[in-house]
């Protein structure tokens, strides 16, 4: 959205002399960008512009906290000359931004199947204190439906609040080799007779390029330590011979102490662990709503962002910075802010309970019917179904009350069945945009909806 207005600023400016540039990109295209902006061009810089280039003018898009913003206006610049900020923030993006602070938290039953799973994995490997726990993350995030980033922050917690576990190096099990020229490979790689060569060359698979060897499997097999074939392999990588790559990472972490065994000793620390993802997104929201609150301020802008940072001896008593829109208009505000979400939508609140079959977790619900991604959505192509994100403008507490709720009434109906069904979906949908209910209405009348700009009309 705040994209297409951009192009609408450069449409309106005809045989001007700005040109819109961004980070991303070829580097040789942020180069001459770079070279246009050093000529004297003016420079339209989106995000955070354009590095180790003199800026003259940049577009902020709508940030998630008054952190981010203050560290992309100040590539601003650089040059010691004049610069000019625009700051983009449409009250229609609000629930996109908010969605960085939902997406993270995983439901109070995640975290604790998460807590389980680690003390159950370490009795499973006879891992005593002092000895490495390897963890396969990645089946982690699918089984629980916990995000990479998530799963990182609770091991975190585990290390640095519990005392648990430390995290040390990672493996990984799966090395990919090519060999760029045969002849070389067999001439070199071919006549080692050490022992660790000798394992990867017979265990070695070859799929249409690449060779594939598991070294745990290959080292159980032959007898030959994981380390030695390892360093083998990249011996033959660095002499050039082989171009090698590895897959399927495994994270490790040293047990500190012994794993806790006992059932409500495991759900206390899970629990805390809930409680404190739970107050981490509310401050993430909370810093949110404090980038509206500054935007839409009456007084100096630059000011009131020193006194966010406890920076205001900067500006000396009653003065002001003298240029920005605040100052320029007055006192005037430099936005008319406000945000009403709409009612609770019923109808369509029932069309995201009759899509999605299971009752498991209210925080799954929540997230397909307000348009956040995770590992069992995306494993269950629900991204893509028409009602993923239908109920993005409504308030993420009360959705979430809603669907607690459900999830209640279901498990209370049904005592003994209520996690029978593994798939979410209760048939496959019809593609169509998002925002678009199947069939039904998504408002109160009898027609179907279509999502516009801060609402949904007929």
């Amino acid at each position: 959205r705040t994209h297409r207005a951009n192009d609408r600023i450069l449409q309106g400016q005809p045989g001007s002399n700005y040109r819109l540039c961004h980070p991303t990109g070829q580097h040789g295209k942020r180069c001459r960008r770079a070279q246009g902006c050093r000529a004297g061009r003016k420079m339209l810089s989106c995000w955070d512009g354009l590095r180790g280039a003199e800026r003259n003018s940049g577009l902020v898009y709508g940030k998630s906290d008054c952190d981010c913003y203050s560290q992309e206006v100040g590539r601003a610049g650089r040059d010691g000359k004049t610069s000019q900020c625009v700051l983009f923030l449409l009250a229609g993006d609000r629930s996109i931004l908010e969605n960085f602070a939902r997406g993270n938290t995983p439901s109070r039953e995640s975290v604790r199947a998460f807590v389980a799973r680690v003390c159950n994995d370490s009795k499973a490997q006879h891992v005593k204190p002092g000895d490495i726990l390897v963890v396969n993350t990645n089946q982690y995030a699918k089984e629980y439906d916990i995000r990479d980033v998530t799963l990182g922050i609770l091991f975190a917690q585990l290390e640095l609040k519990f005392k648990l576990l430390r995290a040390v190096t990672p493996m990984y099990m799966v090395f990919e080799y090519k060999t760029p020229d045969a002849a070389l490979f067999v001439a070199h790689a071919g006549s080692d007779t050490s022992p660790a060569a000798r394992t990867i060359l017979s265990h070695a698979r070859l799929a249409k390029i690449w060779y594939h060897i598991d070294v745990d499997l290959a080292s159980g097999v032959s007898g030959v330590s994981r380390t030695s074939l390892v360093v083998k392999l990249n011996d033959w990588h660095d002499s050039g011979w082989i171009e090698l790559k590895a897959t399927q990472r495994r994270n490790r972490y040293q047990v500190l102490k012994d794993m806790p065994d006992d059932e409500n000793e495991i759900e206390s620390i899970a629990d805390q662990m809930f409680e404190k993802m739970v107050a981490r997104e509310k401050e993430e929201v909370e810093r949110l709503e404090k980038v509206f609150a500054w935007a839409s301020t009456a007084t100096c802008l630059p000011k009131a962002l020193a006194e966010y940072f406890g920076d205001i001896d900067s500006f000396p008593l009653e003065t002001t910075c003298g240029h920005c829109t605040a100052c320029q208009s007055g006192g005037e505000p430099a936005i008319q802010y406000s945000h009403t979400p709409p009612p609770f939508n019923e109808i369509m609140f029932q069309q995201v309970l009759a899509a999605i079959r299971v009752r498991d977790d209210p925080r799954f619900l929540a997230r397909v019917a307000y348009g956040i991604t995770s590992p069992r959505i995306t494993a269950e192509r629900l991204s893509k179904h028409p009602v993923f994100g239908s109920m993005c403008e409504h308030p993420w507490d009360e959705l979430l009350k809603r669907c607690e709720m459900e999830v209640e009434a279901h498990q209370k109906a049904h005592p003994d069945g209520q996690h029978a069904a593994r798939s979410a979906l209760s048939a496959s949908p019809t593609t169509k945009r998002r925002g678009q209910t199947s069939g039904g209405s998504s408002s109160q009348g009898g027609s179907p909806a279509k999502r516009v700009r801060g609402g949904w009309k007929k």
